[in-house]
């Protein structure tokens, strides 16, 4: 029997090179499969860093905003804390005289401007003549909505101060005031023959200029 020895040796070569192409494919197959090991957390970006800064300096922020609003327009702080007072006042119209507050205080006409003024961090005497004399006295021209209007009480004689109400509108020479009176809590023209003759004097609190609880402003924008 004759045997092709070239025939065979072609055979296992064959299988040979069937055996390295199989094991190719299955040690790429594992390197495929094979779990990479884990990488370091990226470093953080600038970006990153700069709003962790900003988050951390927030407070500062504020209180950068607040100072220049404070410096550059006091007038306009004055106006939103004197309308925030004012519309708080309004939710009280129509109350009985010397009704109580939630803090159980009488509400009185000087009571009643105090405790507007204490909702907003300003604290000023308890009695209407004592609010006359804590205050900066200003013509009456010159009045503006927050400012404290002086009447005499009941007796026209009397040249002690009584009664006490709050600008809460100035429209050219007319002039009303929020106050608590016998009617109980209302809006009243000075004008009114009443009020015209036992007028004595207006006041402004200065303190209302230096307390501007302005971060409600802030948040407001």
């Amino acid at each position: 029997m004759i045997i092709d020895k070239t025939g065979c040796g072609r055979s296992l070569r064959c299988k040979f090179l069937l055996s390295m192409i199989l094991l190719l494919f299955m040690w790429a197959g594992l390197l495929a499969t094979e779990p990479t090991e884990p990488t370091e957390a990226a470093e953080p970006s600038e970006t990153e860093e700069l709003s962790e800064a900003i988050e951390l300096e927030k407070d500062d922020i504020d209180v950068l905003i607040e100072s220049i609003i404070v410096q550059k327009y006091p007038l306009l702080i004055k106006e939103t804390l004197v309308d925030h007072m004012l519309e708080f006042g309004r939710q009280y119209l129509g109350r009985p005289y010397k009704f109580r507050n939630p803090r159980g205080e009488i509400m009185d006409c000087s009571n009643f401007v105090r405790y507007l003024y204490s909702m907003e961090g300003l604290t000023i005497p308890r009695t209407a003549s004592q609010q006359a004399a804590f205050t900066t006295k200003i013509p009456l021209s010159e009045v503006q909505k927050g400012d404290l209007l002086f009447f005499k009480g009941r007796s026209l004689a009397s040249s002690r101060v009584g009664h006490v109400g709050m600008v809460i509108e100035v429209n050219g020479d007319q002039v009303k005031m929020i106050h608590s009176s016998n009617r109980g809590v209302v809006i009243d023209d000075i004008s009114m023959a009443y009020y015209k003759k036992r007028f004595i004097q207006a006041g402004r609190v200065a303190e209302l200029q230096d307390s501007y609880a302005s971060i409600r402003l802030i948040h407001a924008y």
